[in-house]
């Protein structure tokens, strides 16, 4: 072969092998095809290097040099390991190409902070989805949300010397947080340490939602409302926090609702051996903010066990009073001290407290020395009549009738029985158009409380929407059959079938409680696990179904990350010749 010819032949191996390698790279950045938009994808990982091209396989190590070369539309991919380093996020994404920052599938992703990083992440970029990390240790906030069009999910947030995490930017999301122990500069437990919260709407901040958050032993509030506008607070479990559970403090548009606010006999976060309460309204002064308490809606709420339900004490602002303030469909339980406390002020205006039911072992029914500015009408006492200045037309007393004892961390165990005295006996709100479980408001007529009684008892959990961990998105329930007991009459069914669940992690999910719900008793029957796997639970029950009526199978599951409970149910109809109807 010639010299010339075999020069060329190498040099076009060369080009081939270049062309390989170029391919190859491209092959393992990969275009993001998912929500955030349709950049490219690049990884971080402990062990990384910023001299890489920041694949999967040839990860960067910096999350400030990943940020310098994000995109609108890319997605950062944190791979597992603890990272001691501040991620901040200042590159700013579009409605339709948004930046997302998350742990790879399958990663578990720490940030620790150390206590040397404030904070230990901050989202200033606008248009920034972040989601799956546990963050801890920030030397004061541990999640900053200064940006706009932020949605911030599933993370972890714990340690934090004062706030957990804060969102003081507009239209932001915080969804499926589990937040606790922060606020240690307060872990001493006295006044003068601080008042961090574990979630806070701060200064400046309008248009945030907070929902589906797990918040609890925070020693200051758990979740906080500080010069806020237009806030919505909802489905959120937050329990045993030591200043409050609650917290709207001199912000306007604000909506709580469908939250379940408890207590527990914790001691380690009692204030002066005292519970918390389940929500507080405040009128803190700040310079240049003045009063500003207005539009506060509070409805399909739980709260009990703690010192009082629903709580305001004083304004350190002149002007300052409950301004057009609607407390509707609440259910207020077991309060230490009283269950509605409204100090006196003569700004309170427009306010009203309608549609709750009160259920009170102590007769603390409320404290109300003033009626001045406050309406009250329609709602339910336990026993006796409240205070006279509490008293309404459409009042009803008596006892609410659950169907089980109502349990701290149990929405279902909350629900009412058919013969609660409590329905149909509401006063009609048109702007309450559902309850607490998410079932249309009315059934026949309003009723009292934050649950809606229809016949469908107990009517299901709403079906998880995408704010819902993706452990519980799509668990489901099924039976092998139902069969004639050849042991009974033939008129009489028996539930003698394998229960299959499907699709879930018994890491990642748990299940609390199955049962069959008799309508027409109205009462639960057990069932007897013979065999468990980890993607299959076998029950069984001898209790005898006659033919023309209704049952439910009901099974619950937890996240275990989160707490949120869903339930699954599948309603028999019995007939002679068995007809079954999931409702799955």
């Amino acid at each position: 072969m010639k010299k010339e010819s075999l020069v060329i032949l190498i040099g076009i191996q060369l080009l081939l092998v270049l062309a390989i390698v170029w391919w190859f790279q491209g092959k393992t950045t990969n275009k993001n095809t998912g929500a955030a938009g349709s950049g490219n994808i690049y990884y971080v990982a402990t062990n990384g290097n910023n001299a890489n091209p920041g694949t999967q396989t040839q990860p960067w190590a910096t999350f400030s040099y990943a940020n310098s070369r994000l995109q609108p539309g890319d997605t950062l991919l944190l791979l597992s390991g603890t990272y001691n380093q501040k991620l901040v996020i200042s590159v700013s994404g579009t409605a339709q190409n948004k930046v997302s920052v998350k742990a790879a599938p399958g990663n578990s992703v720490i940030i620790d902070a150390q206590y040397a990083f404030n904070p230990a992440v901050h989202v200033m970029g606008s248009y920034v989805d972040i989601s799956d990390l546990t963050i801890k240790n920030g030397q004061y906030i541990c999640e900053l949300l200064s940006g706009n069009s932020i949605t911030s999910s599933n993370i972890t947030v714990t340690g934090c010397f004062s706030h957990g995490t804060m969102a003081e930017g507009s239209n932001i999301v915080v969804q499926t947080h589990t937040i606790y122990n922060t606020n240690l500069e307060n872990q001493d437990r006295n006044y003068s340490s601080g008042w961090g919260s574990g979630l806070k709407v701060s200064e400046g901040a309008n248009g945030v939602s907070l929902r589906n958050n797990t918040v609890y032993n925070n020693y200051g509030e758990g979740i906080a409302i500080t010069k806020g506008a237009n806030v919505n607070v909802s489905n959120n479990f937050v329990y045993d926090n030591y200043g409050v559970n609650i917290y709207v403090d001199n912000s306007h548009d604000v909506v709580v609702e469908k939250n379940l606010s408890t207590c527990t006999a914790n001691t380690a976060y009692q204030r002066d051996g005292k519970r918390p309460s389940s929500i507080y309204f405040g009128m803190e002064s700040y310079s240049g903010w003045g009063d500003q308490f207005y539009n506060v809606t509070v409805q399909n709420n739980l709260f009990a066990f703690c010192n009082h339900g629903i709580l305001y004490w004083n304004s350190e602002v002149a002007t300052g009073g409950l301004d057009r303030v609607k407390i509707y469909n609440n259910t207020i339980i077991g309060s230490i001290d009283t269950a509605i406390t409204i100090n006196s002020s003569a700004n309170h205006a427009d306010t009203f407290i309608v549609n709750n039911l009160v259920q009170q072992s102590n007769n603390k029914l409320a404290y109300i020395p003033s009626a001045s500015g406050l309406t009250f009408h329609h709602n339910f006492w336990t026993a006796v009549q409240p205070t006279t200045n509490a008293r309404g037309t459409g009042d009803v007393i008596g006892q609410p009738q659950f169907l089980s004892i109502p349990v701290y961390n149990q929405r279902d165990s909350f629900r009412i029985a058919a013969s609660s005295p409590t329905i149909d006996k509401g006063a009609a709100i048109l702007t309450v158009v559902d309850d607490v479980y998410g079932s249309t408001r009315p059934y026949n007529m309003y009723d009292i409380g934050a649950q809606e009684y229809s016949p469908l008892v107990p009517s299901p959990t709403p079906t998880p929407t995408p704010e819902y961990p993706a452990a519980l998105k799509n668990v489901y329930t099924t039976f092998s059959k139902l069969r004639y007991n050849k042991y009974a009459s033939p008129s009489q069914l028996y539930s003698g079938d394998t229960m299959y669940i499907k699709n879930y992690d018994t890491t990642k999910i748990k299940l609390i409680q199955v049962f069959l719900y008799d309508y027409a008793k109205k009462g639960n029957q057990g069932f007897t696990k013979s065999r468990v796997t980890t993607t299959s639970m076998f029950l069984r029950t001898n209790y005898l179904l006659p033919t023309g009526k209704r049952y439910a199978y009901v099974a619950k599951f937890q996240d275990i990350k989160t707490g949120i409970i869903a339930t699954k149910y599948f309603v028999v109809y019995t007939t002679t010749a068995w007809n079954g109807q999931s409702t799955l």
